[in-house]
């Protein structure tokens, strides 16, 4: 700065006035070995505890022998350094205050010129910055020794400016190893690099703190460091360069726990895959060993049925067969025959064949039925069918089993009904319900009970058909899970659970409708089960 001696001066009122609006202290001194101040503002006495006026002409005593003794040759070497250059001076020392005591000061000056480039003395600011250099140091401590945080600060191209000793054991890396070189250098790849530098342009754009992220960084030992990363901006002051920091914490361990859970994971699915297969296979064992044993029934059912006409029809033969061996005997023996003895042979032999043809016919039409129901429920065959006729199939195979007991199975009006489904899976459907309501809800009962079976048209082409008993019912606690699989109350009594199961599915796999245990009604005790069909499967 230069001056001219015509240059008008600043009263020192004036200066005291300006002073007390700025923080720190002004000064203006000569440029002599103990800077003799011609001019300190009060501030000095709050910083140094001594009168401003002490230091005017060093009456008392000089502002250099304030300075630290470690730190005052620093600062000579500096404001001279910066007056031969005609620059600024920008220093931060120690001053010793009238306790004894130490302060930190920044001090900030430069030299006034004559117009002959001569110095004439020196005009500047101190600043307190012992608060704020305890602060720096508190944080630099908490930087330097937080245990289990990497701490790193980067310039806008990614450079590392600083890296803390929690950095160093995370990544394996020394502070004086990376400091000043870009992580795609060391620590990154080239990819994971400008997706890191991508970061540092989103909060610099959008401010606050990135979003937590995982990172896997190359140690130089060969290894992986997996971290979760957090990056935010440092505000830089006028003129200073940008500075983000990013905070990493150490998921190694998580990261291998993750791991050996997904390979425990992978094998669980394995293991889980094959038992299912395995168990899925028994399921279908099961359930064929439960169709087998539904047709097993239908056959118990039927040979009792057949025994009748059968056995009546051989008693018959029999007779006939005596009949016809004691006329030929009389033939050989040449015994004399009446008319009326060879007609009243023939009358009998002509009944007697009659009663054989009519039980064979009884014995062929039960046959037939069974036969159908047979390959039905083996047969997953599409056909158009009447349902009174399936219904009726059905019925008649079942009715030898309620011959024996008390109860009884009726089969209400149909409606003349035709559908374009699976004859099979729906007669295997009825035998289970019917089936189930003999075993559960008419087992033990001594009175005559009764199983219903009824159909009628539905809704949006489809029908209806209910198997209802007058038995014991069902539960209210056991209604939710009678379509459970293995769920019985009869385990070990000659319930598997599975022929309710069965039914269900059948009747929402292959025929596309559903299967519902109705509400217990007051008026009509029981089980109803409720079929819905589509008169044309999918």
């Amino acid at each position: 700065m230069r001056q001219t001696a015509t240059e008008p001066t600043i009263s020192t009122d004036l200066l005291d006035s300006l002073a007390q609006q700025l923080p720190g202290v002004l000064y203006r001194c000569a440029l002599d070995p103990d800077w003799t101040m011609r001019y300190i503002s009060s501030g000095i006495t709050a910083l140094a505890g001594h009168p401003h006026t002490d230091f005017i002409g060093n009456r008392v005593r000089s502002y250099a022998s304030l300075i630290h003794p470690e730190d005052r040759a620093h600062v000579e070497r500096c404001v001279r350094e910066a007056v031969a250059a005609q620059q600024a001076y920008d220093i931060e020392y120690r001053l010793i205050d009238a306790r004894g005591e130490q302060r930190w000061v920044q001090e900030r000056g430069r030299g006034v010129f004559d117009t002959a480039g001569q110095p004439l003395h020196l005009d500047g600011v101190i600043l307190e910055t012992t608060a704020t250099r305890r602060l720096s140091a508190q944080l630099q401590a908490i930087i330097e020794h937080a245990p289990n945080v990497a701490i790193q600060s980067y310039d806008a191209q990614g450079r590392v400016l600083s890296w803390n000793p929690a950095a160093e054991r995370l990544f394996g890396w020394r502070a004086a190893q990376v400091l000043g070189r870009r992580l795609d250098e060391f620590l990154l790849s080239a990819e994971d690099f400008q997706a890191f530098l991508a970061g540092l342009r989103q909060v610099a754009a959008q401010g606050g703190a990135s979003t937590p992220s995982e990172w896997s960084c190359q140690r130089p030992d060969g290894g992986l460091a997996h971290c979760l990363a957090t990056q935010f901006e440092i505000p830089a002051l006028s003129g200073e360069e940008r500075l983000f920091i990013c905070m990493d914490v150490d998921i190694g361990e998580l990261h291998e726990a993750r791991t050996a859970l997904a390979r425990s994971n992978l094998e669980l699915e394995s293991r889980v895959a094959a038992r299912s297969q395995e168990l899925q296979q028994a399921m279908t064992q099961l359930m064929e060993a439960e169709k087998l044993a539904a047709l097993g029934r239908l056959v118990a059912g039927v040979a009792h049925e057949l025994n009748t006409p059968i056995g009546n029809a051989r008693t018959v033969a029999s007779t006939l067969v005596q009949q016809m061996a004691d006329f030929k005997r009389r033939l050989r023996e040449r015994e004399p025959l009446r008319r009326s003895e060879l007609e009243q042979f023939l009358e009998a032999s002509e009944q007697a064949a009659r009663l054989v043809e009519r039980g064979m016919s009884r014995a062929a039409e039960q046959i037939s039925r069974f036969k159908q129901v047979a390959a039905d429920q083996h047969s997953t065959q599409r056909r158009r069918f009447a349902l009174r006729d399936a219904l009726g199939d059905i019925v008649s195979a079942l009715q030898p089993q309620f011959r024996t007991g008390p109860h009884r199975l009726h089969l209400d009006e149909i409606a003349p009904l035709s559908l374009d489904s699976y004859p099979g899976p729906l007669e295997q459907i009825i035998a289970n319900l019917v089936q189930n309501a003999l075993m559960h809800g008419l087992d033990g009962r001594s009175e005559g009970g009764e199983v219903r079976i009824a159909a009628e048209a539905g809704p949006a082409g489809s029908v209806l058909i209910t198997v209802r008993d007058n038995g014991r019912g069902i539960p209210s606690e056991m209604a939710g899970r009678v379509f459970e699989p293995f769920y019985t109350t009869r385990l070990g009594r000659g319930g598997t659970g599975l022929g309710l199961h069965i039914a269900h599915n059948l009747s929402s796999g292959v025929l596309g409708g559903s299967l519902q245990l109705l509400p217990p009604d007051a008026q009509r005790p029981g089980a109803c089960f409720r079929l819905r069909l589509p008169l044309v499967a999918p």
